[in-house]
């Protein structure tokens, strides 16, 4: 599936040396991705950004940062990490990012539900990205009342790029949650029959 094909590109991406700013929309989703790389990939030295309360009990070792640590000693730390995971939103406030510290890659995971501000505000922070979403599934959630802002921000950066770029998107068929019957309705609605189940025991599931 999704999650298994990104935790595998990571895992490669971070075997070669190179830096993973990995960001979503929500907690939950970074931490399945997190949980799927943590079968490739040693994440113990990894940062995860965000409330204690609000990260996977696995993945909690991860948010760990000396409070007692001089503000050098706190520096290098973020600074030498080579896997920082967080919410887009945490891009604007934490000290990490505050700093401008850069990345080899960001990586948004849910793409299609990011607002195209909070997309760029973790963008700028990598020299190269990948979007992964489903553009069919849902848009970024928009809480303004104002038309405008409704207009100017219903679509994300990963649905502008597709319609401008569709020979640089990546489509994957093989799905996980159905079984061959209801995956029939959205493959047949939405999908133009691209889906196919995984294996047997997803298709014939009940």
């Amino acid at each position: 599936g999704k999650t298994t094909t990104l935790a595998a590109i990571m895992a490669i991406l971070l075997a070669r040396g190179d830096s993973v700013l990995l960001v979503s929309h929500t907690h939950a989703a970074i931490d399945t991705v997190l949980c799927k790389l943590a079968d490739r990939f040693d994440i113990s030295k990894g940062l995860r950004i965000g409330p204690v309360d609000r990260v996977h009990e696995k993945l909690r070792f991860m948010t760990n940062l000396d409070p007692t640590c001089s503000q050098v000693e706190f520096n290098q730390r973020l600074n030498s990490v080579q896997l920082v995971a967080g919410t887009c939103h945490s891009t604007q406030h934490h000290p990490l990012f505050m700093k401008r510290r850069s990345f080899t890659w960001c990586i948004v995971d849910e793409a299609t539900q990011v607002t195209l501000p909070a997309c760029l505000g973790a963008l700028r922070l990598a020299g190269k990205f990948l979007l992964v979403g489903d553009p069919h599934q849902l848009p970024p959630l928009v809480r303004s009342r104002h038309p405008d802002a409704k207009a100017a921000l219903c679509h994300s950066l990963h649905h502008r790029l597709l319609e401008a770029h569709p020979d640089a998107a990546c489509w994957l068929q093989q799905q996980y949650r159905m079984n061959e019957e209801i995956m029939s309705i959205p493959n047949a609605l939405v999908y133009d029959g691209r889906l196919i189940c995984a294996n047997q025991t997803v298709s014939c599931r009940r």
